[in-house]
């Protein structure tokens, strides 16, 4: 199950007032400058655009109404503001929005970034900013692996679940040829390389992969992996390079 943008984007921010301090009896540190803003950097003009987009901008917005509505005088802060830029699927662009809404916008946190590589790019920002990231669009197991650090959290599901939910399951049930198509960035990197440990066991094993390079802004391109030594293995291991090693 995939859980898109604005439905994750509402849930974390519901999270964020929580942990702010929630409402009656919340626990959380006092507010230092008397409102909460929670920033969205997401994809507002590309191919996620549908599925995260403004749809996540409007969906943080219902939450905090609710969250007002629930507590009112209560509420950890008098105001809590949404504020939103695109990172139109570029780690360079998220870079730079990330550190534009940290600084200038004064954001106590960043939510959804779709697109694994702009999602990376966000959390190095979060480290060196230590302000809280909390990503729900992106699927690279490296946000809890290289990129894993105290200010960011991974919500909602990643590349190992999807290949060990599917992968291993399919592939008990008799399956033996894959063709894997993937985008030939972060995600797509990370997918193809959590399927192959999936179906065959091991980092390691003879698998054989070919990529269109295309940018994440573009549709997705193709690529083939199947076990070498199956059928047609000499025409593909001659035209591809490992996919992992």
């Amino acid at each position: 199950m995939r859980i898109t943008g604005w439905s994750g984007g509402l849930a974390a921010a519901t999270l964020v007032l929580a942990g702010c301090g929630g409402g009656p009896g919340g626990g959380g540190g006092a507010i230092s400058d008397g409102g909460v803003v929670l920033a969205v950097l997401n994809d507002q003009s590309g191919i996620y655009a549908d599925t995260s987009g403004r749809s996540t901008v409007e969906a943080v917005k219902m939450a905090v109404d609710d969250y007002r509505a629930k507590y009112g005088d209560k509420a950890v802060a008098k105001q809590v503001e949404v504020v939103a830029a695109d990172h139109q699927n570029k780690p360079e662009i998220a870079n730079s929005k990330a550190q534009e809404l940290y600084d200038r916008e004064h954001a106590d946190v960043i939510l959804d970034v779709p697109t694994s590589s702009a999602a990376l790019a966000v959390a190095t920002v979060a480290k060196n900013k230590k302000k809280v990231f909390i990503d729900v669009g992106a699927a690279s197991t490296e946000l809890e692996g290289k990129a894993c650090n105290k200010y960011t959290f991974h919500y909602g599901y990643n590349s190992y679940m999807l290949a060990h939910g599917t992968g291993t399951e399919v592939t008990k049930d008799g399956a033996k040829n894959w063709y894997i198509v993937y985008p030939d960035y972060a995600f797509g990197q990370d997918m193809n390389k959590t399927f192959s440990t999936a179906i065959q066991g091991g980092p390691a094993a003879p698998w054989c992969s070919r990529t269109r390079r295309r940018s994440p802004t573009t549709t997705s391109p193709r690529s083939c992996s199947r076990p070498l030594g199956s059928t047609r293995s000499r025409r593909c291991s001659a035209r591809c390079t490992p996919a992992v090693t």
